[in-house]
Parts: structure tokens; C-alpha cells; sequence
């Protein structure tokens, strides 16, 4: 029962799991947008229920599993689970993936200690939020008074503009190239725009590829090299409901759009079917209206390009005795049967091959590639960032009692509507400076405790801004300095470095092809949309209009902007990672952009090989940088076994080369380096 539209969703139960009546996965309408949850009652401890813990952490693992694979868009898990935290295993998931638990995120906000909620002893009901309700997380409240035996979580969010927003980048799919004909000529990027010159190239090879494949193009395969910014999206589509009992169930549980509208399809012909086998000439007005409204719903439904009926003619699945054409007039309760039949094939041949892509893939991976158990194996990958906790962090240096207060460096600045945490104990600010915060009640502190305040971060615009401040930081703190700052530097170089002639590279249609195939053949596809295949698959003219680009690119430096438009994906560096600091930007840029510059860069460190001193490793053949540590132990064997003296340093410092300062006159000034280092939490080490 729900004030709001609200639904029962499709899910692949373990058995026994849903007649148990514990469990239950719904989707609800809220403002607009659907809100997934999925609700628990864990087996309680005692003697009628045996191994209550296990069955509880096997539902849980279900329930997580779905939500966080299956489900999208802002979800909630919620229940009493019968158990405490720490005995959950679901629980220490769903932190990791950026989930929070209610009382936990109302304790950030107002300094509220979570409560017990089970009986007045124990903490078992929950309500865990996912990153998109974490962001809009307003206010919490628990109701002790609703029920005798457990408290009632209430939790309100502030749900704007932004929240609903999704930025898509859609990858065009895979074409058989071989078999499209050659362009008649290559682009000359030597004219024009290199971003329209792009864009040219690539609508014109994907017209030719429609031409030529004719009924087996789709519309998904169009779109390289056309896009040049993210489409805003609104909301999350609706998921598709349990339907009733005479209905056609799925027999795919995950999300998939496509899948989705052909469910709901699927659906409305069974609904025609039964009522054309009651009504079906000889309805009167009201109900023949209905029969034509339904009809009319088939034709115009969604996810069938051009329309249902075009699409008819050229589906993939196609049986003896089915319907040629759809009808535009309502048919009759035998042709709707025959439409039932034949699209419940084609969705049932979809629904296969969605499985076989998410179950059956990888055992037919690992069949043809045995060592990728070793992958298997491996430690687990860096997670997505999904949430941030943006953490304002201090140590005391003076508590003053009487004005109820306490001092603090370095200088920051703190939130006074929100509370802080003194040494673990949550406190509401009356007033703050940049250096001392009063209080309303004097927490147990010394000089030197630690003063915190945390703020969610998870709405994509913060999370955006918060990476945009920090990465600034870092990149861009010489943006500002004019390029005669370093002309004192510059000079110094031309004068006394040594100078070592090279030739610049020519790269050829043959060395482009060589090295996109050098590469990993599930190597990341930029947005431009332009894979390793469909660069492997291009026509000579093709390849020489890349090289086109590529010397335009060298005379002028004008690049298409769709090889400078990156990908960023920010992996966590540890586990449980809270703040910027915390995750490594990894850049994917245009593949022929990677492939230009894999290049240039391996004709320059060949070039190098010619003069640099053997002892420089790193990037370089013979002289990799593991290399470096055999070449240490080498030294220290040679020491010890002759007794000569040997010392040396070993330094690991965080974001090194990010952090250098910049010059003074084009003089660097040791007295300004060395306190960057020590800043910088470097890790110090002597070697004997």
C-alpha cells in the first residue's frame, strides 16, 4: 500500500526466497521519478528458526546483488534484518559501493548518535540509501511510538533540478566493416574545420555501410565521430512491472530499455488478444473504442524504429504461417493470437541473448582462455566513484573553558549549521572563525585531539565541481604565470644543455594500422565512438585520411575535437575512499589520438636510447623501471662481497610532480622545495 504510484518489480527469486513473504522488490513514482526499493524481514534468532543468521546474509546477498547490478536510479534498502551490523556481511558491500545507512548520515548532519530501533536494546532496523539519495539526504527522524516492538525510520530529502539529471555518451555499435565498400577518396583535412572534416568522414562511411547492409543495419550503429557534448537526460525510465498472473512474464531480469518496451509490448498484444476474442465483432461503441485505442497503442508503442510496423517486415525471427504485414484496422482474435506467438519469439530470442552476454560469456571466455583464471584470482579492480564525503579536518591547539570554545590549526573554515566531532563526541557550533570554534557544550578535549566535519557529496554537479576544484589545483597553478616567467630557465637550456638532432615522424597509413593492432583487442573505445575495430577494418583512403589529420594537427596543432574529448574515470586508490584525494583520474581519449601518440612518443624514446646514460630507467628497452631494483641488488651484492662502503636513498613522495613549486625568477630556491617535501607526507628510507 503506497500514497504513490507504486509497482511490484520483475526479479530472478532464489527459490523459496519470495514465498517466504520476507522479501519484496517494488518500485515507486515520486516527483517524477521512479524510486526502487527492496524490503527485508530477516530470520530472527531462536529456536524455530535454525542457521537464521546464514539464510538472513543469503537473502541479503540476493537483495544487494539486485539492487546495485539490476536496479538504478535512486534506490533504498530497508527492513529489520533481525541482526546487528557487523554480523552483516551486505552491509560492508554496500558501504563500498557508496551506500549509507540512515542514522549514520542523520549523525553527519545534526550530530543525532544513531539509535536503537529493535525493542529499545539493539540497532536492527535499517535503512541503507543509495549515492542518489545520499545527495539530496535532508533530514532524518525515528518514531519510537508507532509500533511496541520496533522504531519507524522516517527519512525526507530535498529533491531539485539536479537530481534527476543524467549525462549520456551513447557508443555506437559494432559494424562488419569487410563488408562495406571503399571510400572513392580520402578527406583532405588540409581545408576546413578538422572537427568537421571528422565529422564528414565518418557520416559518410556509416552511409555507406546503411547502404550496403541494408536489412541488417540498426540504428545504434550510426553516431561515430558526430557528438560533441553529453545528452542531458531527465529521470530514469520506468522498469518494467510484475505483471498479473495471466500476463507474460520475463524471463531476463536485469535492465535493459529495449527489453523493457518489448515486455510492455508483448503485454498489450496479449491484452488485445483477450479482448478481441470476447468482443471482437460485435462490440458496442464504448467497448470497440476501447479495442481501437488498445491497437493504436501497438502501432505507436516505443523502441521499434522506424515504427512497429516497418520493423515487422524486417525482425529476425520469423515462422511459417506468421503475419506479413501489421494491420492498420484492428484484426481479429486469431491474427492477434498469430502476433502474440510470433513476437513472443523474437522477445524470448533477445531475453537469450541478454542472458548469454551476462551469464554464459564468461565461461565461454575462460574455455578458450584457460588463463584467465589467474585474472579470477587477481585482487579486486579500483571501484567507480560514486559518492564523495567532503571531510573538514583540524587539530586542536587550546580549549577555553569558560567562553565554552576551542582553538584550532590550521586555519579553515567550518560549517556553524552543522555540528563537529571533538575527539569523537558531536558537538552544534554557536560561532565560527577561521580559527576558533565556540560551541554549546565544552567537549572532553586536549591540545592535539582532532576536530572533523563531514558532508555527503553524491549529486553529480558536486561531485563534478568538487574533482574540477581539486584537479585545478594540481594542473593548472601555472596557468596564470606568462610564458616570459621562465625565459631566464628557457635560455639556461639553450645554451648549456646538450643538444641532440632528430627527425620528426612521418606516420603512414601501414605504421597507423600496426599500431592500433598492437593493441589489446578489448581496448577502452574514446568518446568519439571509433573502436579498435573500425580501425583495423578501414580502407586504405580511410587510413590516409587519418594521416591527413595527423599532419594537419602537426603544422597547425588544430586537432578534431572529437580525439581531444576524454573520458574520466576515477578509480579509488584504497578502499573505503572519501575524498578527491582519495581516486586516480584515468583519462581514455580517442583511440587514433592514444594511437598518434604511442608513436611519437616510442620514436622519441628510441631517439633517447642514443644518448641517455644507461643508469636512467623507466619506458625505455632493457632499462624498464623494474629493472631499477635488480640493478640495486646487484650493487648491494657486489658491496658486501667486497667491502665497499654504499649508501643511498630511497624516497616515495605523494603527487610529486604535482606539488613542485614554481620558480622565482627562473631560479628554483632549495628553501622552497624542501618544505614541499616534508608537506607532502613523504615516505624516507635509507638503503645499507
Amino acid at each position: 500500500m503506497a500514497r504513490v504510484p507504486t509497482r511490484a518489480l520483475c526479479a530472478n527469486w532464489p527459490p523459496d526466497l519470495f514465498e517466504t513473504g520476507r522479501a519484496q522488490i517494488t518500485a515507486s513514482l515520486v516527483n517524477e521519478v521512479w524510486t526502487t526499493g527492496a524490503t527485508l524481514y530477516g530470520y530472527p534468532q531462536g529456536k524455530l528458526h535454525t542457521n537464521a543468521l546464514e539464510k538472513t546474509n543469503l537473502a541479503l546477498d540476493f537483495m544487494v546483488d539486485h539492487m546495485t547490478r539490476v536496479a538504478t536510479g535512486p534506490r533504498y534498502m530497508a527492513g529489520d534484518w533481525n541482526h546487528d551490523m557487523p554480523q552483516l556481511r551486505a552491509t560492508q558491500i554496500l558501504s563500498n559501493l557508496g551506500w549509507k545507512e540512515a542514522q549514520d548520515l542523520e549523525y553527519l548532519r545534526s550530530g543525532q548518535t544513531p539509535q536503537v530501533t529493535c525493542k529499545g536494546r539493539t540497532r536492527k532496523d535499517m535503512l541503507w540509501l543509495s549515492p542518489e539519495l545520499v545527495a539530496s539526504f535532508a533530514e532524518l527522524s525515528v518514531d519510537h511510538t508507532r509500533f511496541a516492538d520496533h522504531s519507524v525510520l522516517i527519512a525526507k530529502f530535498h529533491v531539485g533540478a539536479a537530481f534527476t539529471m543524467r549525462f549520456l555518451w551513447p557508443t555506437p555499435q559494432a559494424i562488419p566493416w569487410n563488408d562495406v565498400p571503399a571510400m572513392s577518396q580520402p578527406v583532405d583535412f588540409a581545408q576546413g574545420s578538422p572537427t568537421e572534416c571528422y565529422k564528414q568522414l565518418w557520416a559518410h562511411k556509416e552511409t555507406q555501410a546503411q547502404q550496403a547492409l541494408q536489412d541488417k543495419w540498426q540504428r545504434n550503429m550510426h553516431g561515430r565521430g558526430q557528438q560533441l557534448a553529453p545528452k542531458p537526460r531527465k529521470g530514469w525510465a520506468a522498469p518494467p512491472k510484475k505483471g498479473r498472473s495471466q500476463d507474460a512474464q520475463p524471463f531476463f531480469h536485469g535492465y535493459h530499455v529495449q527489453h523493457a518496451r518489448w515486455v510492455k509490448q508483448l503485454r498489450r498484444l496479449q491484452n488485445y488478444h483477450r479482448w478481441a476474442s470476447v468482443h471482437f465483432g460485435h462490440a458496442n461503441t464504448q467497448l470497440a473504442l476501447h479495442g481501437l485505442y488498445l491497437w493504436k497503442s501497438i502501432l505507436q508503442a516505443p523502441g521499434f524504429w522506424p515504427s512497429f510496423s516497418q520493423w515487422w517486415s524486417h525482425r529476425w525471427c520469423v515462422g511459417f504461417g506468421d503475419p506479413v504485414v501489421v494491420p492498420v484496422c484492428p484484426p481479429d482474435a486469431m491474427t492477434a493470437l498469430a502476433f502474440c506467438e510470433a513476437f513472443n519469439c523474437e522477445l524470448r530470442s533477445l531475453e537469450v541473448t541478454l542472458n548469454a552476454a551476462r551469464r554464459t560469456a564468461k565461461t565461454s571466455m575462460h574455455l578458450s582462455n584457460p588463463n584467465l583464471v589467474y585474472k579470477d584470482t587477481r585482487r579486486p579492480m579500483p571501484e567507480p566513484v560514486t559518492s564523495l564525503l567532503d571531510t573538514t579536518a583540524a587539530k586542536v591547539t587550546d580549549t577555553d573553558p569558560e567562553a565554552v570554545a576551542v582553538e584550532f590549526a590550521p586555519e579553515c573554515s567550518f560549517d556553524p549549521l552543522k555540528p563537529v566531532v571533538v575527539d569523537g563526541q558531536a558537538v552544534s557550533i554557536i560561532h565560527a572563525t577561521d580559527d576558533k570554534l565556540y560551541l554549546d557544550s565544552m567537549p572532553k578535549t586536549q591540545p592535539g585531539g582532532k576536530v572533523t566535519q563531514t558532508k555527503p557529496v553524491g549529486s553529480l554537479q558536486a561531485i563534478f565541481q568538487a574533482f574540477h576544484e581539486q584537479w585545478q589545483k594540481r594542473w593548472c597553478r601555472h596557468d596564470a604565470i606568462p610564458h616570459s616567467h621562465w625565459k631566464q630557465l628557457v635560455e639556461f637550456a639553450r645554451q648549456h644543455v646538450p643538444h641532440e638532432p632528430t627527425s620528426p615522424l612521418r606516420i603512414t597509413p601501414e605504421m597507423l594500422r600496426a599500431e592500433v593492432a598492437s593493441k589489446k583487442a578489448h581496448a577502452a573505445t574514446g568518446l568519439d565512438g571509433v573502436s579498435r575495430l573500425d580501425v583495423l577494418q578501414a580502407d586504405p583512403h580511410q587510413l590516409a585520411s587519418f594521416c591527413s589529420m595527423f599532419a594537419r594537427a602537426e603544422l597547425s596543432g588544430d586537432w578534431p575535437l572529437q580525439t581531444l574529448t576524454g573520458r574520466v574515470a576515477s578509480l579509488a586508490k584504497r578502499e573505503g575512499a572519501e575524498s578527491t584525494n582519495d581516486y586516480r583520474p584515468i583519462t581514455v581519449f580517442s583511440l587514433l589520438y592514444r594511437a598518434y601518440s604511442g608513436l611519437q612518443a616510442r620514436a622519441l624514446l628510441h631517439w633517447c636510447d642514443q644518448w641517455a646514460h644507461q643508469d636512467i630507467h623507466g619506458n625505455r628497452r632493457q632499462h624498464q623501471t623494474f629493472q631499477l631494483w635488480r640493478v640495486l641488488v646487484a650493487s648491494i651484492q657486489q658491496a658486501h662481497d667486497q667491502q665497499i662502503p654504499l649508501s643511498g636513498l630511497t624516497a616515495d613522495i605523494e603527487k610529486c610532480f604535482n606539488c613542485l613549486p614554481g620558480s622565482q625568477g627562473g631560479r628554483f630556491w632549495p628553501r622552497q622545495f624542501m618544505p614541499a617535501l616534508h608537506s607532502q607526507s613523504c615516505k624516507l628510507g635509507l638503503e645499507p
